[in-house]
């Protein structure tokens, strides 16, 4: 498992712009329509995490979620695979209609 720093990962933040690095995670707000909309898409990030057995942070307030990854078995530092599953979020999130 390959775990990067703020400096490794400049070019994928800039590739995916909605991702922030801070204190050794990645995390993303993204915004919804409505409560309905963040709650249904929480099940798509789920799904996604159970598929990857791969878990994120996910905060919900009204018709937004703040998705926090990092990698527990990597010391909680950021690893391909918060990067894999960042991808595949903003991917489905890139799907839905606003």
């Amino acid at each position: 498992m390959k775990t990067f720093l703020e400096g490794d990962l400049q070019s994928w933040l800039k590739e995916n712009s909605e991702w922030k690095y801070e204190n050794n995670t990645i995390f993303a707000d993204l915004e919804f329509m409505d409560f309905t909309e963040a709650f249904a898409f929480l099940a798509v990030i789920r799904q996604l995490s159970e598929a990857m057995d791969h878990h994120a942070k996910i905060e919900n307030s009204g018709n937004s979620l703040r998705v926090t990854l990092t990698t527990q078995e990597a010391g909680n530092k950021v690893t391909d695979k918060d990067l894999e599953l960042a991808g595949k979020i903003s991917q489905w999130k890139g799907q839905m209609t606003l």
